[in-house]
Order: structure tokens, then sequence, then C-alpha cells
């Protein structure tokens, strides 16, 4: 399994003693095997920036982009009169150890494969 180091809110993270330098500040990162699935604030782009709502990636002890997780399509409606993509807003371990949620600004938990990114299609509303 990979080490990894962060401080929430910080742009860089060090894989296997590696700084990895990253565009935005990092809000959780879990070690997994071979890579690392990385979770960022992305309230820093602009909202029409495609990344926005592809917050959540992994990278590999390298720090080599393996995935980028898809938009999930949820839409606000800005003061511009615009609608943007929603992002993702949590990651966390099932309690029985089973898997991961990942969550959506929208109030909605989805089952996710954090080794390749993929998102369940139907997720259970929870607030």
């Amino acid at each position: 399994m990979l080490q990894i180091q962060f401080t929430k809110y910080e742009k860089s993270i060090l894989i296997n003693g590696q700084s990895v330098s990253l565009a935005l500040p990092i809000i959780n990162a879990i070690a997994l095997n071979d890579r690392v699935v990385i979770h960022v604030d992305p309230y820093g782009m602009p909202p029409a920036d495609p990344h926005t709502a592809r917050n959540v990636f992994a990278l590999d002890g390298h720090g080599k982009e393996l995935w980028r997780i898809a938009d999930l399509g949820h839409t606000y409606q800005a003061d511009d009169g615009k609608h943007y993509s929603l992002p993702w807003s949590a990651i966390a371990k099932r309690p029985d150890g089973s898997g991961y949620w990942i969550y959506s600004h929208s109030g909605y938990r989805f089952d996710f494969d954090p080794m390749t990114g993929k998102v369940a299609e139907r997720g259970d509303y929870v607030h």
C-alpha cells in the first residue's frame, strides 16, 4: 500500500515520500493498494470549468492521474442565471467495511468503486 501524508486544504500531497502538487486544495485522500483517491475543493474554480464537478480522481505512486470521476449531472442555478454542475461533497468507507460511498451536494449517496472511479447509476437520498 502507498504511504501518503497531506494537510487538509493544502495543495500538495506526499506519496511514498514524493511531493505531488495539485491545482486545488485537498479535502480528503485515501491510499488504496497502488493508488491514492483524492477529493479536492473545487470552489476556487470558475463554476463553468468542467473539472468543478469532477473533483475526485486517483493518482498512482508517481502522481500520474489514473482516472477522474464523471460529472453527476446534478445542477444548480447561479446568480448569473446559468446552470452549473455540482461537485462531489464527500467520500466515506461503508460502516461494514465492504466498500465506499460518495456523496453529492444535492443530498444523494452512491456506491463508489475507488479503484475505477465508477459511481452507481442510482443513489439513495440521505438528506
